[in-house]
């Protein structure tokens, strides 16, 4: 079910534009707290997180828009575009990490994986293989709306446990944890109720 594949990928973009602000809003708020080597370890490492973070909705792009060529019985085309796509990776990496550092991985991985979804689907709209319809269209725009719900009750549950998410706080993956939980079982509920999927669509079929 490509349509079904591409609401995902979609809800994995959106999600990942939702959490990743969020938790480099934490790093800001912990700021004055990091004093030690270990927690400003952490505080790169959620920085590496949130670049991380916006190539991910791409490598579901990826994987969506290469089952279309394959059903075409083309597999040279995925594949010339992913070998360049990890060339490009090496050469920002390479060119970048004296100046930039180590973030420039993530970077470079994010910038190679979003360049390999625009190729692909522009060949794929250039033979006319893939298109959007009214169907995907309505239920994006109700995706959108549930995800921006989630995003704010999400937002406020970590202003809610601020306290509990300190650094020095024992159990503050709990509560992150508990507050993703949340979120994500909101986001059912409303997603639910406005209809921008039905329980059929979960039932996949490989």
């Amino acid at each position: 079910r490509p349509c079904l594949k591409l609401m995902i990928s979609y809800l994995l973009f959106l999600q990942t534009s939702v959490l990743a602000p969020v938790l480099f809003f934490i790093d800001l708020f912990m700021g004055s707290k990091l004093q030690t080597k270990k927690q400003r370890k952490s505080s790169k490492q959620l920085n590496l997180l949130y670049v991380f973070s916006i190539g991910v909705p791409a490598f579901a792009f990826i994987k969506v828009f290469s089952n279309f060529f394959f059903a075409n019985q083309d597999t040279k085309t995925p594949f010339y575009i992913s070998f360049i796509s990890v060339v490009l990776n090496i050469l920002i990496s390479v060119y970048f990490f004296r100046t930039v550092g180590f973030i420039i991985i993530p970077i470079a991985t994010s910038i190679s994986s979003w360049f390999n979804t625009i190729a692909l689907f522009f060949i794929l709209k250039k033979r006319n293989l893939f298109f959007f319809n009214n169907i995907f269209i309505s239920r994006f725009i109700k995706i959108i709306l549930s995800s921006i719900m989630m995003g704010f009750l999400f937002y406020y549950l970590l202003i809610l446990l601020q306290d509990q998410l300190a650094f020095d706080q024992n159990f503050k993956s709990f509560y992150l944890i508990l507050s993703v939980a949340i979120a994500a079982c909101f986001y059912i509920f409303v997603s639910y109720l406005i209809k921008a999927f039905q329980l059929e669509d979960i039932k996949l079929k490989y």
